[in-house]
C-alpha cells in the first residue's frame, strides 16, 4: 500500500532527521508498504500537493507538536481537499494529549503514545478495509463521537524494532551536511537509543509519561553498536548526538561501557556527545567516555535558582550544577547549558541568579528556551 509521511515543520532545524519519523517509516516499509516522506524543511507546499497527487497514497501520517499544531490542522485540511478518500492519520506529542483537537478538524485518527506497532496494525486495517474498533492506541471517530480506544502496551524490546529509515528523507545527504553547534563533525547526525523517564520535570510532563511512559527502555549495547556502524557504513557518519534526555547516566555505566568498548574495539571513527542530568553523572564515567569518542555533554540546567529549579521539580541544586561542569572542565570536556526563562514564580532577582550562573559555569555554549505551557 502506498503511504506517505509528512514532518510538516517548516521552520525546525536542519539538522538530523525526524527520528519518529524515521521510525514509522521503517517499521511500514518491513511490513511491505511503498514508503513516501515529504520533509516540509525542504519541500514546500506545491511539492506536497503534487506529490500527493502523483502518489495517490491510501494512508497519510503527519506528525505534530504543540508548536506546530495549528499549522497543521490547515495542512490536514488542504490534503483533504485532495484526497478525501484517504485515512488522515496523526502521531506525535500533541496528538497523544489532545487527540480530539485533531479528530474535531478532519483528521481520522489520533496515534496515542508509542507508534511503531499501533501504525502496521492500522496500516494493515486500511489495506484491506477492515474496522480500525480494535486497534489499540488509537482514537478515532464514528458518527460524530470520539472513540478513544485502549492504549498499546510500550515495546519492551526495542531491539526488536528495525532501524531508522534515514535513508528514505529525500534530502538525507543535505541534511548530513548541516551542522547543529559550532563543532560538528561533518557527516552529522542525531540518534535516540532510549525511551521512558521516570522524572517529574514539570515543563516535560505528562507529555513524555504519555508518550514513552516512566519507565526507562533502551537499545542494548549491541544494537547501538549496529546503529552506530550502519551510521558509518551507509553514510560516512563522523558524529552523533544522542537526543536521550539520561545517556550519560551513572546508573547505565554498564552498558554505555559495551557499546563505547564495541566501538573502541572495532575502531569505528565516529565522536559523539549527550545529554546529562547535574546529578546523574560521575567523573569515573565521563573520564572513560572521553576516552571513547565522548568530546560534549548538555545539561539541563534550567535556572540558578532554587526556588525556579524546585518549581520546575528538578530535584537539583545549583551546587549540583557547578560540580558537574566543574569535572567536565577538568576532564577538558565541551559542556552545553541548557537554561529556561519565563517561569510563572520567576521574578527578575531569580532570573539573574541564573545570568550570574551562566557566568561562573562558562559553557561552551547556552540553549536559552522561553517556558511554554502544554496541555495536559
Amino acid at each position: 500500500m502506498n503511504i506517505t509521511l509528512i514532518y510538516p515543520s517548516k521552520n525546525a532545524p536542519k539538522f538530523g532527521v525526524p527520528l519518529g519519523i524515521a521510525s514509522i517509516a521503517a517499521v511500514l516499509r518491513e511490513a511491505n508498504h511503498s514508503i513516501n516522506i515529504v520533509d516540509m524543511r525542504y519541500q514546500n507546499e506545491n511539492y506536497l500537493i503534487t506529490n500527493l497527487k502523483t502518489k495517490s497514497p491510501k494512508l497519510i501520517g503527519l506528525y505534530s507538536s504543540t508548536e506546530t499544531a495549528p499549522g497543521v490542522i490547515e495542512l490536514g485540511k488542504k490534503i483533504k481537499e485532495i484526497l478525501p478518500n484517504s485515512c488522515l492519520v496523526i502521531g506525535g506529542p500533541h496528538s497523544t494529549i489532545q487527540p480530539e483537537y485533531f479528530l474535531n478538524n478532519g483528521f481520522d485518527v489520533a496515534i496515542n503514545g508509542e507508534g511503531e506497532l499501533t501504525i502496521v496494525e492500522l496500516a494493515e486495517k486500511i489495506e484491506k478495509n477492515k474496522s480500525i474498533k480494535d486497534v489499540y492506541g488509537i482514537s478515532w471517530k464514528e458518527k460524530n463521537k470520539i472513540i478513544k480506544n485502549p492504549p498499546r502496551p510500550y515495546i519492551e524490546n526495542l531491539d526488536t524494532l528495525p532501524l531508522p529509515a534515514y535513508d528514505l528523507f529525500p534530502n538525507i545527504k543535505e541534511t548530513l551536511k548541516t551542522t547543529s553547534n559550532w563543532a560538528n563533525l561533518l557527516p552529522f547526525t542525531h540518534a535516540l537509543v532510549s525511551r521512558g523517564c521516570p522524572f517529574q520535570c514539570t515543563f516535560c510532563q505528562p507529555t513524555v509519561h504519555n508518550t514513552f511512559g516512566r519507565k526507562t527502555r533502551r537499545l542494548s549495547g549491541k544494537r547501538v553498536f549496529e546503529l552506530l556502524k550502519f551510521l558509518e557504513d551507509d553514510f560516512r557518519v563522523k558524529e552523533v548526538f544522542f537526543e536521550d534526555d539520561l545517556l550519560l547516566n551513572r546508573g547505565w555505566k554498564d552498558w554505555l561501557y559495551e557499546w563505547t568498548g564495541l566501538m573502541k574495539e572495532n575502531r569505528l571513527d565516529i565522536r559523539w556527545w549527550g545529554q546529562s542530568r547535574a546529578d546523574t553523572s560521575d567523573r569515573e564515567m565521563l573520564e572513560i567516555a572521553k576516552k571513547r569518542g565522548c568530546y560534549l555533554v548538555m545539561c539541563g540546567v534550567e535556572s540558578g535558582s532554587q526556588k525556579v529549579l524546585d518549581f520546575y521539580n528538578k530535584q537539583i541544586t545549583p551546587d549540583q550544577i557547578k560540580h558537574l561542569f566543574r569535572i567536565c572542565k577538568e576532564l577538558k570536556l565541551m559542556t552545553i547549558a541548557e537554561i529556561i526563562f519565563g517561569a510563572p514564580n520567576e521574578t527578575l532577582e531569580e532570573a539573574k541568579k541564573t545570568v550570574d550562573l551562566m557566568k561562573e559555569l562558562k559553557p561552551d555554549s547556552i540553549s536559552i528556551c522561553i517556558l511554554t505551557p502544554y496541555p495536559g
